[in-house]
C-alpha cells in the first residue's frame, strides 16, 4: 500500500522522515513514500514524483506554520486528490489547529501530531486494506507500543528551527511545476497517437472510396484529427478552450446520426465505430488536459503570491 508524504521545510521534512520510519512499525502493508530520501541516484527526479503520486492510495501532507501556502504541496495535494474517490488524502498538523488551515488544503481531513488524531489516521489507513486489515484488537497494540518512539521525534523536531529556508527563484519553481505536468502526461500522449491509430483509413484501394458517403467520413476523420490536436496545445498552452466541448458534441452526435443510417452508411459501418471510440477517448483526454493545464495554473498563480 503506497504512502505518498509531502512535505515543504526543514521542520516539515524531517516530521515526513519520521512517518515513513514509522509507520511500516505499525502497518507492516504499508509503503510510505517521501521525495526526500527514496529517489535513487540517476533516477530523473520529477518523473519519479509523478509516478508515486500516481501510484499512491494515501497521501499525508505534512504542515507546520511556515508551508500553509507552499505552492508545491498545494501542486502535490492536488494531484494526488484527483484520485479522491480511491485515495485517502490527509493534512498531518505540526504545532497547528485545524483552524490554522485555510483552503485549499482546509478540504482535507485533518490530523494533529499528537496520540488521539494519529490513532485516528491509523485506523483509516488500516481500513483501505480491507480483507487484509489488521483486526482492531492486534492494531491498537501495535500503535500503542510503537506512539512513544514517533512521540519522542516529534517533540525533539520541535526544537528544530523553524524558520522558512531561503525561498527558491519562482523562475525555478515554475520549471518544477511543468516538469512534472509534463511528466504526468506520458500516458495522455499514447492516447492521442491511438485516437489518430483509429482514424486513420490504411486500405487505400478499397471500393468504398468513391462517392459523397466517403467524402463525409473522410471529412469526419480530419475533424476528429483536429480536436485531437487541438486537445493536447491545452497543456502545451495552460489554457482551456470552451469551444472544443461544443466540437466534440458535434462530431459525437454527427457520427451517431451516420450510425442509424443503416442504408447509405452500412458499408462504412467499421470506419463510424472506430469514429465513435476515438470521440470517447477524445473526451476522456479532454478532461484530464483541462485538469492538467489548471493544476499547472493554480501552480504559476501561487508562485507568484509568494
Amino acid at each position: 500500500m503506497k504512502i505518498f508524504l509531502s512535505w515543504s521545510g526543514e521542520q516539515s521534512k524531517a516530521v515526513a522522515v519520521a512517518l515513513r520510519e514509522w509507520l511500516p512499525r505499525v502497518i507492516q502493508a504499508s509503503q510510505p513514500w517521501i521525495s526526500a530520501t527514496d529517489i535513487d541516484k540517476g533516477v530523473r527526479w520529477r518523473t519519479e514524483v509523478a509516478r508515486q503520486l500516481d501510484e499512491a492510495v494515501v497521501g499525508i501532507i505534512c504542515l507546520t506554520q511556515t508551508n500553509l501556502e507552499s505552492p508545491w504541496l498545494l501542486f502535490e495535494a492536488g494531484a494526488i486528490s484527483r484520485k479522491a474517490e480511491e485515495c485517502l488524502v490527509c493534512t498531518y498538523l505540526f504545532n497547528l489547529e485545524p483552524s490554522d488551515i485555510k483552503d485549499p488544503l482546509a478540504q482535507f481531513q485533518s490530523t494533529k501530531a499528537q496520540k488521539e488524531d494519529t490513532w485516528k489516521l491509523i485506523q483509516s489507513i488500516n481500513n483501505i486494506q480491507r480483507d487484509t486489515a489488521l483486526p482492531k484488537d492486534i492494531l491498537i497494540d501495535v500503535f500503542n507500543a510503537m506512539w512513544p518512539k514517533l512521540e519522542t521525534i516529534l517533540t525533539e523536531i520541535k526544537g528544530m528551527d523553524a524558520r522558512p529556508r531561503t525561498a527558491k527563484p519562482q523562475e525555478e519553481i515554475l520549471e518544477e511545476l511543468v516538469g512534472l505536468a509534463y511528466s504526468q502526461i506520458k500516458g495522455l500522449e499514447n492516447l492521442r497517437e491511438d485516437v489518430l491509430d483509429l482514424i486513420t483509413i490504411k486500405n487505400d484501394r478499397s471500393p468504398l472510396k468513391e462517392g459523397p458517403a466517403y467524402q463525409k467520413i473522410l471529412g469526419l476523420h480530419l475533424k476528429v484529427k483536429q480536436l485531437n490536436d487541438d486537445i493536447y496545445s491545452v497543456i502545451e498552452s495552460h489554457t482551456a478552450q470552451p469551444d472544443i466541448h461544443i466540437r466534440l458534441q458535434s462530431i459525437h452526435d454527427e457520427v451517431h446520426v451516420l450510425l442509424n443510417n443503416k442504408h447509405e452508411y452500412k458499408p462504412y459501418t467499421k470506419q463510424l465505430l472506430n469514429l465513435a471510440l476515438a470521440i470517447k477517448r477524445l473526451a476522456n483526454n479532454l478532461s484530464e488536459a483541462e485538469d492538467i493545464a489548471h493544476e499547472w495554473r493554480q501552480g504559476a498563480i501561487e508562485t507568484n503570491l509568494e
